[in-house]
């Protein structure tokens, strides 16, 4: 009462696919017809799978799994409208991780990807559910905070910056973060938004390093 075959792609068995409860026994003609079945449709369920998987490294940074820049420019413009829509508050945090190639000159490029990917799970363990994390080049990384005005996204930055001093006190190279925060106002245009959230992070880095301010 009970059939199942196994699935093959190539010469690699990739999937076991099991039928129950028929109202008589299986025969060898089931299997046969199983089998037809499943040299029909495992194709197209690898070329869904296949476009799912292009999807997600469409959208996706391979080494953090943040998202990345193309998504970044797509997803600002969601919240945007959304935020117009429900006169809600939307606020961007800019992340450059201080004295990186210092990091890689000192400890090789693999311990500079081990930081990165250190930086991402950081941002993970610190944001909101709703928060969007992005890497948008090198060392940079962005924070959209959907219903998030200044002094909360602020505080948020704060949160996140002692979290990289605290983990960067246990092992590894000492890595900070200097952060830029800024909330969209009414009508603004996303270049502009944008320009004030760099301009942030950069009096950031200029101050110091290892800090947050805001524009």
């Amino acid at each position: 009462r009970f059939l199942s075959v196994p699935v093959f792609s190539g010469e690699e068995m990739v999937a076991v696919v099991g039928v129950a409860n028929k109202t008589r026994d299986y025969v060898e003609a089931d299997v046969l017809s199983l089998e037809l079945l499943m040299d029909t449709v495992w194709p197209v369920v690898e070329r869904i799978r296949m476009g799912e998987e292009m999807t997600r490294l469409a959208v996706r940074d391979n080494l953090t799994g943040l998202y990345n820049r193309h998504a970044f420019e797509q997803r600002v413009e969601e919240e945007t409208a959304r935020s117009e829509r429900l006169e809600k508050g939307l606020s961007m945090l800019m992340i450059d991780i201080d004295h990186f190639k210092e990091i890689n000159d000192s400890f090789g490029h693999p311990v500079g990807d081990s930081v990165l990917v250190g930086i991402a799970t950081a941002l993970r363990a610190t944001s909101r559910k709703g928060d969007l994390g992005f890497r948008i080049g090198g060392e940079e990384f962005a924070v959209l905070l959907p219903d998030t005005r200044e002094d909360d996204a602020v505080v948020l930055a704060e949160r996140f910056r002692q979290e990289i001093a605290t983990r960067s006190a246990g092992s590894g190279p000492a890595c900070t973060v200097s952060v830029g925060v800024a909330e969209r106002r009414a009508g603004e245009a996303f270049s502009d938004w944008f320009r004030r959230a760099d301009e942030a992070l950069y009096a950031a880095k200029e101050s110091g390093r290892d800090r947050v301010c805001t524009r």
